[in-house]
């Protein structure tokens, strides 16, 4: 009996049936995570900002979660001072290196919000401003009564002179007789 290395055509047949039907899968899976995703990002990201701190003090399980979290308002620096003290271990490179970051953008999305308070202040001014004009545009305007306002109009004088020349008649031809 003799074994052959190479596939026969049903073989590989079914071969590419089953990679087109996991690539279908596959792709199906990411369009509908990708549409879950669009259609529930907020509860998603409070999801994982709520599933953080419970993985980190998984991968961390000396110590507690506020331990394991930097807080955003410290620097970087102090961040791992405060670590150390606290545990008498000092913190893994990559970690102290992950809290800097961390530091790094919760206090440039503080200054993002600051920044956007103040456009929005601006925005409310033009709006306000935008209002007040329309406002004005739209009172109406005090007119007059016309009655009243012929009443008191000079009566009118004799009708202004036309064409003071005579009318030419024509008169008769004489005709020989």
């Amino acid at each position: 009996m003799e074994v052959s290395l190479t596939p026969t055509f049903g073989q590989r047949l079914a071969s590419l049936l089953r990679l087109l039907v996991m690539t279908a899968i596959f792709t199906t899976i990411g369009a509908i995570g990708i549409n879950l995703w669009h259609s529930y990002r907020e509860p998603a990201r409070l999801a994982l900002a709520d599933l953080v701190p419970r993985v980190t003090s998984m991968m961390l399980p000396g110590r507690d979660q506020t331990a394991a979290m930097a807080a955003p308002s410290a620097d970087a620096g102090s961040v791992q001072s405060s670590q150390a003290s606290t545990d008498g271990t000092a913190l893994p490179e990559d970690v102290a290196q992950l809290l800097r970051s961390l530091a790094r953008d919760v206090a440039a999305m503080g200054q993002d919000i600051a920044e956007l308070r103040e456009r929005m202040g601006r925005l409310s001014t033009g709006q306000d401003q935008i209002a007040r004009d329309i406002a004005r545009i739209r009172q109406p305007v005090p007119r007059a009564d016309v009655r009243s306002a012929m009443a008191a109009a000079p009566p009118p004088g004799p009708p202004a002179a036309t064409d003071l020349r005579r009318a030419v008649t024509p008169q008769p031809i004489p005709r020989p007789r």
